[in-house]
C-alpha cells in the first residue's frame, strides 16, 4: 500500500470521519503524478473497506508553477521599470534646474514652447 493510501486510512481510523483527504505523489509507469485523494470507510459483510477517488492534477500543478514563475519575473521587471521611471524623473528635474543655476531660461518644457510662439 502506498504512503498516501496509508495516510488516508490512518486519518479515517484516528479521526473517525466519514471522509478523509490526502495528497499523494504516485509513481506510475509514465512517471511521478500528483493526486489529491478522498476516501471513505465502508462496512460490508466481508469487512471494512476503503473506497476512494483520486484525480491526476500533475499538469495543473506544472501550469501553476509556470504561472508563479512568470508572475515573479513580471514583478522583477515592474520593480526595475519603476526604479527607472523614478530615476528619469529625478534626472529631468535636475536637467530642468541647470539653466536656472546658470541664469538662463529653461531649454525644455512648456515655458520654452510658449516663448517660441511669441
Amino acid at each position: 500500500m502506498s504512503d498516501a493510501l496509508e495516510k488516508l486510512q490512518h486519518e479515517l481510523e484516528v479521526a473517525r470521519h466519514a471522509l478523509a483527504e490526502a495528497e499523494a505523489r504516485l509513481v506510475l509507469a509514465e512517471g511521478l503524478r500528483d493526486y489529491p485523494l478522498t476516501g471513505s470507510r465502508v462496512e460490508t459483510r466481508l469487512g471494512t473497506s476503503l473506497v476512494g477517488f483520486g484525480l491526476d492534477i500533475t499538469e495543473r500543478k506544472r501550469e501553476q508553477a509556470d504561472l508563479i514563475e512568470q508572475l515573479e519575473e513580471l514583478r522583477r521587471w515592474y520593480d526595475v521599470t519603476l526604479g527607472r521611471k523614478e530615476r528619469i524623473l529625478e534626472l529631468k528635474h535636475e536637467v530642468n534646474g541647470l539653466p536656472g543655476q546658470a541664469g538662463q531660461r529653461r531649454a525644455t518644457g512648456v515655458q520654452n514652447l510658449q516663448s517660441r510662439r511669441e
